[in-house]
């Protein structure tokens, strides 16, 4: 009889740095919620965090659906490093749209009018 090794026996030296990088990747995801409200106005900001929070719900639920299907037909341990492998290029391609907006003056273009005025 084999004795399989569960999350709860397995030593903290993994636990721990798995943890982390949780952690780490959701407070990653912190400064673009705060991009998105310095540039949503305040009369909206709730629902903007709505629609981003259903958006991201959303296409988790259509990945876990991907990653079930690729799953039906190789092994979970492979199932799990190619949805690991797509995850990271994504992420890859979407790292140069994230990059900050320049300023104004580096860009040498003049501010547009406030509509509001």
């Amino acid at each position: 009889m084999t004795q399989t090794r569960t999350f709860r026996t397995s030593r903290p030296a993994v636990a721990v740095p798995l943890g982390f990088g949780a952690a780490a990747g959701y407070a990653a995801s912190l400064p673009l919620q705060d991009r998105l409200i310095r540039n949503t106005g305040d009369s909206i900001s709730g629902q903007v965090l709505g629609l981003h929070m259903n958006g991201m719900m959303r296409w988790q639920a259509i990945g876990a659906l991907i990653a079930g299907a690729v799953a039906s037909f190789v092994p979970p341990a492979i199932a799990m490093g190619t949805m690991a492998a797509a995850s990271t290029v994504v992420t890859l391609l979407l790292v140069p749209g994230l990059a900050p907006v320049r300023s104004r003056r580096t860009t040498g273009r003049r501010p547009a009018r406030d509509a509001s005025r």
